[in-house]
């Protein structure tokens, strides 16, 4: 069975899996979760069997488990041994390609849907696999991205217990209204220069009847009434909720506080210019030069701290922060 990958983009705390979730309600798309595989392989390597029945482990792992999941190798080592025996990939993109075709045809569905957000940084290794791959980049208002990214470190207290205190850990170094402005600025800048769909998160919560008919056109899908009915969960700032539909309160949830003046001073001096583009009004701000100082002189510490709790993600972490600082 053939089948055709969709793949969700943006930034962190964007939607993405919120659209994951929307796709995945359709009859012909299985959804998986974050994969973060170009991040730690690429895809024209080549390795021996033992390395791409690891790749093949690591990727059977997340996508029955999740991502956060422990699950020693043995439980996923004879189905990935079998598979990579049975059709000698030649290379890490070639496990990507046989780990997903055996996906689809298990869940007898003709589309997948994969939402790492990182993706978009991958297009050509993606593109190199899959050359009738469809990508939908969504993008947020980037004050709401910065408040919720400051807030994520919390998720597991709103009903996401499935995260690791060292994911929490992670989260909470992760933050620096520098460093999440440049992040969104370098993916809008990348989704502008490979002219890809992009919608915004705003109009998609607001008017999801005209949204999802454009998304699901350049998938070549049909839509499908009622696509729209996921559970309201992975707020930052409330608890999980089963109610099914849109969340109309995480628009614009900024301006009822969050953040204060020297995050929005800095927020707007990175991605103002994008930011406007895209239809997003900013207005002048004045920082309190107290808050300004301790931001600055906490960057470089913030840094060194975020890159050795994310060490084990990434097999070059200098390219994967030139990839999403410049």
């Amino acid at each position: 069975m053939s089948f055709r990958p969709i793949y969700i983009v943006g930034n962190s705390r964007s939607g993405t899996t919120m659209l994951s979730r929307i796709m995945n309600n359709h009859s012909q798309v299985y959804a998986l979760p974050e994969l973060h595989y170009f991040e730690r392989y690429h895809a024209s390597e080549r390795a021996d069997s033992s390395k791409q029945i690891e790749a093949a482990i690591y990727l059977l792992r997340i996508i029955n488990k999740g991502f956060f999941d422990q699950t020693t190798d043995e439980e996923f080592l004879p189905l990935a041994s079998a598979l990579i025996q049975a059709h000698a990939p030649d290379s890490y993109g070639g496990v990507y390609r046989l780990i997903l075709e055996y996906t689809a045809r298990e869940k007898g569905k003709a589309v997948l849907c994969e939402q790492t957000p990182q993706n978009i940084f991958y297009q050509e290794q993606i593109y190199s696999i899959f050359p009738d791959a469809r990508f939908i980049h969504i993008v947020r208002d980037p004050r709401d991205v910065l408040l919720s990214q400051k807030r994520k470190w919390r998720r597991a207290s709103q009903g996401a217990t499935f995260i690791p205190m060292k994911e929490t850990i992670r989260a909470y170094f992760n933050y620096h209204p520098y460093t999440i402005s440049r992040i969104w600025k370098s993916v809008v800048s990348k989704a502008f220069i490979t002219k890809l769909i992009t919608i915004r998160y705003e109009d998609l919560i607001l008017n999801p009847d005209h949204i999802l008919p454009i998304i699901c056109s350049e998938c070549k899908l049909d839509y499908e009434k009622g696509m729209e009915l996921v559970p309201i969960t992975g707020s930052s700032s409330a608890k999980d909720s089963q109610e099914l539909g849109m969340n109309h309160s995480r628009i614009a949830a900024w301006e009822r506080g969050g953040l204060n003046s020297a995050e929005l001073f800095i927020s707007n001096a990175v991605v103002k210019n994008q930011a406007k583009e895209l239809g997003y009004v900013f207005k002048k701000t004045f920082p309190n030069p107290l808050l300004l100082l301790t931001y600055i002189l906490y960057f470089p510490i913030q840094i060194a701290v975020a890159i050795m709790l994310n060490l084990g993600r990434q097999k070059n972490m200098i390219s994967a922060i030139k990839r999403r600082l410049r």
